[in-house]
């Protein structure tokens, strides 16, 4: 992933933490080496959705642009810009910097860690509670599917912290079978 830019309508979710299951392909290992550590987390664990404008003041975009002509001309002009330099010297400052990004073993390791969270009971139920929901068309449920998801999947913990009743810890808590707040060093 050298370089990334967004149009109007982008939307980066990684939503399997809703469901039990671990982001796979390298996306947590991507996003935390650009981001950051908390930065990713939060949007992991929260399953949170960045557009556009969120990703380029995180990092994630190198810019984003507010129609396709516009993003399409400019992208073009950076490759054709790029494109004019000797390819010896480009493939060298991108190796350069190539231990930025993940090693084949770290996205080896993490599929082997995805098999087992995603055979467990809870993330089975979960994603035949998403697939039901949906009906894998360009609907609504698809097109905000990490918030589609967190609804879905836990109304009654959210319409707990909405109706004020109770905190979102207390909600959470007694979702998961726990009280009081629990600190998990990884």
């Amino acid at each position: 992933m050298d370089m990334r830019f967004a149009g109007p309508r982008a939307i980066v979710a990684q939503y399997e933490n809703s469901v039990g299951f671990v982001a796979q392909a390298g996306g947590q290992i991507f996003l935390g080496s650009i981001v950051g550590k908390a930065r990713a987390l939060e949007h992991l664990l929260a399953s949170q959705q960045i557009n556009a404008q969120q990703g380029t003041d995180l990092g994630l975009f190198n810019n984003n642009y507010g129609d396709e002509a516009t993003l399409r001309r400019e992208v073009d002009g950076l490759a054709a810009r790029i494109g004019m330099f000797p390819q010896a010297a480009l493939n060298n400052t991108k190796f350069s910097l190539a231990f930025l990004s993940p090693t084949p073993q770290q996205l080896d390791e993490q599929i082997v860690t995805f098999s087992p969270i995603g055979a467990m009971p809870e993330s089975q139920e979960a994603i035949r509670n998403v697939i039901s929901e949906s009906d894998q068309s360009a609907n609504d449920y698809e097109r905000d599917i990490p918030n589609s998801v967190v609804e879905s999947l836990y109304s009654q913990e959210l319409s707990a912290m909405a109706d004020g009743g109770r905190s979102v810890l207390d909600a959470v808590s007694s979702a998961n079978g726990r009280s009081g707040w629990q600190q998990h060093n990884y």
